[in-house]
């Protein structure tokens, strides 16, 4: 496991040097900044990185952070849709998954599972940082429900990345 997650490690960062690298290049060329930069796979790469620490939090038996980073992983994968469909225009700074998927024209092919775990991830996002009722939500996920989750995500991820 080690082995795995350092190797994920290495590819998030080399990917993230990249694309600093490329900012600075062309900002001091008279470029956009980003150019030829692969920012579907850039969001994509963190995406895979979030969905290798889920199963690292599910390990360590860590499980409201099970649901922030599946839920992670879907919004990077979505702005991963978003970007490759619409390349050149600004990235909205939301983290509504549905409104995502709707803004980038994914939500018309989804299956009803497909949006519903949309909707179970979406609060995962801001309980796991600023927990209200911590102690409920902790009682509600259980190995196997975040088990479940992991699957469905990475099955949604899996998805949206060949959309791309």
């Amino acid at each position: 496991m080690r082995t795995k997650t350092v190797s994920a490690v290495s590819h998030l960062i080399k990917s993230r040097l990249l694309f600093l690298n490329h900012l600075w290049y062309t900002a001091f060329n008279g470029g956009d900044g980003m150019g030829d930069f692969d920012k579907a796979g850039y969001w994509f790469d963190g995406a895979e990185y979030d969905l290798q620490t889920a199963h690292a939090m599910l390990e360590t038996r860590r499980f409201l952070y099970v649901g922030f980073m599946c839920h992670q992983t879907i919004e990077k994968a979505l702005k991963g849709v978003l970007v490759s469909k619409n390349p050149d225009e600004e990235l909205p700074y939301i983290h509504k998954l549905r409104r995502l998927a709707n803004l980038s024209g994914i939500s018309e092919e989804m299956s009803e599972g497909q949006l519903s775990l949309l909707d179970v991830l979406s609060p995962l996002n801001i309980e796991a940082r600023y927990p209200l009722q911590k102690s409920r939500l902790l009682e509600s996920l259980t190995v196997e429900r975040c088990e479940k989750m992991i699957r469905e995500t990475e099955a949604l991820y899996l998805w949206l990345k060949k959309k791309c």
